[in-house]
């Protein structure tokens, strides 16, 4: 899945009930690419950690490729990025 643009309060419904669908398919890993990504604020953090919490407890995974500066300022600082699997790229 690639997102771009902004991902905050007011992007964030749509991108949760994007998600929910994919958390509700049998896929064994989600692979939410960043690369595309302008701006990401704690409602865009939070909708990534629940999701990753669901795909934890069903032992499936969540992968995330790493977005620009200030969205990866923004996982590393909350220790988000140390949690996740975070790659350089989708393959």
């Amino acid at each position: 899945m690639v997102i771009g643009g902004e991902l905050d309060l007011a992007s964030g419904p749509e991108f949760e009930q994007a998600l929910e669908e994919i958390a509700r398919s049998p896929v064994e890993q989600l692979v939410i690419d960043l690369r595309e990504l302008d701006f990401m604020d704690s409602t865009g953090l939070s909708i990534i950690v629940k999701v990753h919490q669901r795909f934890d407890d069903d032992g499936r995974e969540v992968c995330l490729v790493r977005g620009p500066a200030q969205v990866q300022r923004l996982l590393d600082l909350t220790g988000v990025a140390d949690r996740l699997r975070v790659v350089d790229s989708p393959e």
